[in-house]
C-alpha cells in the first residue's frame, strides 16, 4: 500500500493508503487517524475502492466517525 500525500485532515494525525495489501490482493483505500487515545480505521475493499466517487464516500463516513468520537 502507498501512503498519500494529502492528509485526509481527520482527528489528530490522520493518514490514508491506497493499493493493494499484497500482491495479487484486491486494492483497498484505508483511512487511519487518531482522537485521544481512541484509533480509528474507514476502509473500503476491492471493486467498491475504486468505483466512481468512493473516496468521497468513505471520508464523509470517517468524517461522521471522527465527529462522534469528539
Amino acid at each position: 500500500m502507498t501512503k498519500s500525500s494529502a492528509s485526509p485532515g481527520l482527528g489528530d494525525e490522520s493518514v490514508t493508503f491506497t493499493g493493494a495489501a499484497y500482491a495479487g490482493w484486491d486494492p483497498v483505500i484505508v483511512d487511519i487517524w487518531r482522537v485521544d487515545n481512541l484509533l480509528l480505521a474507514a476502509a473500503a475493499l476491492g471493486d467498491v475502492a475504486y468505483y466512481g466517487g468512493s473516496e468521497g464516500r468513505l471520508l464523509g463516513i470517517a468524517e461522521l466517525m471522527d465527529a462522534r468520537a469528539h
